[in-house]
């Protein structure tokens, strides 16, 4: 499944729509689909999803409307094509974004969020099953009690839950972490990142494996001039120490995304930015052994190019994609393949067409 926000062009102004497309592995790409409706006025924008064992797709996305900033999710069943109604998940007393969303084996949805509250930004987490709906929402304590924001989410098929998210401090940003097992409470929060001064460690995601409890936090940091990207193995309590995977100094290297297969490979993908043009990188590493050396995924020719995201399946499958504007006002681009992927194309498939 793959969702991104189309901006259309209405008589009343730019719509921000959300759109999603799924792939068969033998009838290929079907038709794309706008699951929350056209737009009536009120933006739908970073949209999180999820996919559980039974074939039920949870999404959450940021709605703006009559000044609220609220996160709104749904459920559709991807066997019948059955959609739930649209419901309110974060408290509409508060402004909220930065929405994230994963799924255990047992069918339930776990959601994070940006809460703003009183000038100061916090953690908010909300749980549902399929038979008793959703959780009280609890807030998670950062590290040091200052704000905390940009969180992402990931739970394994046992029902561990990992969190990942940006915290200020004083000389800059540092990636903050929680875990909880199923039917426990939350561990105490811990930093992942480095205490570098001058040094903001930004866009934290956690990487899930399909099928057992290996899992890595990656993200980006700078310090204005030189950049990297940084991860962390999450499997173990506590989790495993900062880990350099790639590093910008005449270039700057930003926005990870990572993936891992059902054989533990880990697939990362991130963009870069030089004098001699923007370039989206792919990267793998398999259990136990360093990092493969990183190459293009693009051509020269191309971009600039935002949002590189990647996917891996049980079965060794991966599929990146990325924003190439290069083409009009922007296209999504798609390449796949079986445990890694061939040399760049001379041309990739352009998935939309128009104004995303």
């Amino acid at each position: 499944m793959l969702f991104w926000v189309e901006a259309v062009p209405h008589t009343r102004g730019v719509a921000h729509e959300l759109a999603f497309a799924r792939f068969l592995p033998v009838a290929g790409w079907d038709t794309t689909l706008t699951p929350v409706g056209r737009w009536e006025g009120d933006p739908s924008t970073e949209p999180s999803v999820a996919l559980d064992a039974g074939r039920n797709l949870h999404l959450v996305w940021l709605e703006q409307r009559a000044g609220l900033r609220i996160i709104e999710g749904l459920h559709y069943r991807l066997s019948t094509g059955e959609i739930s109604s649209i419901e309110v998940i974060s408290d509409s007393t508060y402004r909220a974004a930065d929405p994230s969303v994963s799924t255990d084996g047992f069918g339930h949805a776990h959601v994070v969020w940006s809460e703003l509250d009183q000038g100061r930004s916090w953690i908010a987490y909300r749980e549902w099953a399929p038979e008793s709906g959703w959780s009280a929402i609890v807030r998670l304590p950062s590290v040091t009690g200052q704000s905390a924001f940009g969180p992402d989410i990931a739970a394994s098929a046992s029902g561990r839950i990992r969190v990942a998210w940006q915290e200020t401090i004083g000389r800059g940003s540092r990636i903050g972490f929680a875990a909880r097992s199923a039917g426990e409470t939350w561990q105490a929060p811990r930093f992942l990142s480095d205490d570098l001064a001058g040094w903001y460690a930004t866009n934290p995601l956690i990487a899930q494996a399909p099928t057992s409890e290996s899992a890595i936090a990656v993200w980006q940091a700078s310090d204005g001039s030189a950049s990297r990207i940084l991860g962390s193995d999450v499997s173990a309590d506590p989790p495993g120490p900062a880990i350099v995977f790639a590093e910008g100094k005449s270039e700057r290297v930003e926005w990870p995304s990572a993936a891992i297969d059902g054989n533990g490979v880990l697939h990362l993908l991130w963009s870069t930015s030089s004098a001699t043009g923007p370039t989206v990188m792919y990267n793998r590493r398999s259990p136990g052994a360093p990092p493969d050396d990183p190459r293009p995924l693009t051509l020269l020719a191309g971009g600039p190019f935002d949002s590189p995201t990647i996917a891996a399946d049980a079965t060794g499958r991966v599929m990146a994609m990325w924003i190439d504007h290069s083409h009009g006002d922007g296209d999504v681009m798609l390449r796949s393949g079986i445990a890694s992927f061939g040399p760049p194309l001379t041309s990739l498939r352009h998935l939309t067409e128009g104004t995303p």
